[in-house]
């Protein structure tokens, strides 16, 4: 999810145990990121109980490798420092076997978050209805099928060899990437798509990888001509790098067209010494602040947009949807939402990213005068 350095994955897997201990402690102060006694904790918990004020301590970890007896004794060390009522410890990859014990004598609660394997279109999310004229006032609900898993060649990467020497790699977020495969033509009369899907193979395996470098004929270029010069510029180039990569697609099928980028997986928060376990999706889940700010940016996932506050007025927030690319069209929209949702909009830092959008939302501004 780390797209354009927006925030690290780490940080985000951070952002959700948060949210999620919020959701299923309601009456809990949860906080992110602390430092007590110089000490640093991923999240903590403090909670009212009668006279009495608990502290619980959370370490977060986000590696492809179990969590070991070594990082568990530390934690406990750290958590004993700051005076931690209660220390829990949450991998997304799991624990060692001797784990277990450690974490038994001395109290630790051991917790795995799981990204559940059920892809949905969230309920909050929005839906564009397109009708023709002849459809009259009848709606359809919408109706999505699924066949069965087969290998696809997906393309993660590409990367442009301009003339000149410069390279630059198109946005890997697959919602941008869509956007601008779809929108860049390429002389003469294609589309960076059409270029791409022709070298693409007619048959893969799951795992398969190859890299590929398509070139004009010999003595000619390609030129290239973006719909705006916010990723990458418009010039000549002497070749297109891509990977491919086999995964395992599952095709959609339906009454309605769905932007893969919209869909989302359920989170699953589990006990394992207990078994209990808490599910949410993502889009409910509090990853933000509880007020957004007057004239900064924020972000949310599925799929990736951006928004600007522009002003508040009582309850409701104005806000601009800045940059957000569906089915391969940049949506953009003025729009009031209630201030009790600024949980799900997560500020934007990257000074890059911001600068983008400023150039966006004036152009936005401009237009609506």
């Amino acid at each position: 999810m780390d797209y354009e350095t927006l925030i690290s994955e780490d940080k985000y897997i951070e952002l959700l145990v948060a949210g999620i201990n919020q959701l299923s402690m309601p009456t809990a102060d949860i906080q992110h990121d602390v430092t007590i006694g110089g000490r640093q904790f991923d999240v903590v918990a403090q909670l009212e109980a009668g006279l009495h004020r608990i502290m619980l301590a959370y370490e977060v970890k986000n590696k492809s490798r179990r969590v070991s007896v070594d990082q568990i004794d530390a934690f406990v060390t750290k958590a004993r420092d700051a005076n931690a009522d209660k220390s829990i410890f949450v991998s997304t990859a799991g624990f060692q076997s001797g784990c277990f014990t450690v974490a038994d004598r001395h109290g630790v609660d051991l917790f795995q978050l799981t990204f559940l394997d059920k892809p949905t279109v969230p309920k909050l999310a929005a839906q564009v209805i397109i009708s023709k004229a002849s459809a009259g006032n009848t709606y359809e609900p919408s109706v999505i099928e699924t066949g069965s898993p087969e290998p696809i060649a997906s393309v993660p990467r590409v990367m442009l060899h301009y003339r000149n020497g410069n390279r630059v790699a198109l946005p890997d977020e697959p919602s941008q990437m869509q956007y601008y495969m779809k929108k860049t033509k390429v002389s003469p009369g294609s589309t960076l798509q059409e270029v791409i899907g022709r070298s693409l193979p007619a048959a893969i395996n799951v795992g398969d990888k190859e890299t590929k470098v398509v070139r004009p004929d010999l003595g000619r270029s390609f030129t290239i001509t973006p719909p705006d010069k916010f990723f990458f510029p418009s010039g000549k180039l002497k070749g297109i790098e891509f990977d491919t990569v086999g995964v395992l697609g599952v095709p959609l099928s339906g009454n309605t067209v769905i932007d893969s980028s919209a869909l989302s997986f359920p989170v699953q928060y589990r006990n394992l010494k207990t078994g209990l376990a808490f599910e949410a999706h993502i889009a409910t889940i509090p990853v933000g602040p509880d007020m957004l700010s007057v004239g900064a940016f924020y972000f949310g996932y599925h799929p990736l947009r951006y928004y600007y506050c522009d002003g508040h007025e009582g309850s409701l927030m104005r806000l601009y949807l800045v940059e957000s690319f569906q089915m391969a069209e940049l949506v953009q929209a003025v729009i009031w939402q209630d201030a009790k949702y600024s949980y799900s909009y997560i500020p934007v830092a990257d000074k890059k990213i911001v600068d983008r959008l400023q150039k966006r939302l004036a152009k936005m501004k401009k237009k609506s005068r």
